[in-house]
C-alpha cells in the first residue's frame, strides 16, 4: 500500500520496498503536483499487486535523463517542448555527462560542465555580453 504525503508544497508517494539485504524500508518519491503523485501511487499499488514491482534504479546521468523523459516528458510536455528538450539533452548533457555515475556528481562536476558549455558557446561566437 502506498500513501501520499504533502511536504514543503510538494507531494511525496511513500511505500515499502525490500532492500537487497532483505530488510523492508520506506521509499519516498517527490512530485510537483498531486495528480502526478496520485498517478505514481496507482502505478506502485498496481505493480505490487501483480508482483512485478521494480524500484527505479538510475546509475548514470543518461539513465536518469531517460527515466525523466519517460515519466514527465511524454506526459507533461507539448510535442515541440518534447522535441526541443530531448534535443538539448542529447546534444549538451549526454556527450559531457551521460556516462557519469550519479554517485560521482558533485558541485565541482557541475561547475566544470558549466564552464565547458560556456567555452563552447564563446568559441562559436554565440555569447554576447553587455
Amino acid at each position: 500500500m502506498a500513501s501520499i504525503v504533502k511536504r514543503n508544497g510538494k507531494f511525496c508517494v511513500v511505500y515499502m520496498v525490500d532492500s537487497p539485504d532483505g530488510k523492508r524500508r520506506q521509499k519516498w518519491q517527490t512530485f510537483d503536483t498531486y495528480e502526478a503523485a496520485k498517478n505514481r501511487r496507482s502505478e506502485v499499488e498496481y505493480t505490487q499487486t501483480i508482483g512485478e514491482f521494480t524500484i527505479p534504479d538510475c546509475r548514470t546521468v543518461s539513465e536518469l535523463m531517460s527515466e525523466y523523459i519517460s515519466l514527465y516528458g511524454k506526459t507533461k510536455w507539448s510535442i515541440s517542448a518534447y522535441n526541443a528538450n530531448t534535443s538539448l539533452i542529447r546534444n549538451y548533457i549526454e556527450p559531457m555527462l551521460g556516462k557519469t555515475k550519479l554517485s560521482d556528481i558533485t558541485t565541482r562536476t557541475l561547475e566544470k560542465y558549466y564552464l565547458q558549455l560556456l567555452r563552447a558557446h564563446l568559441s562559436r561566437g554565440k555569447m554576447k555580453f553587455g
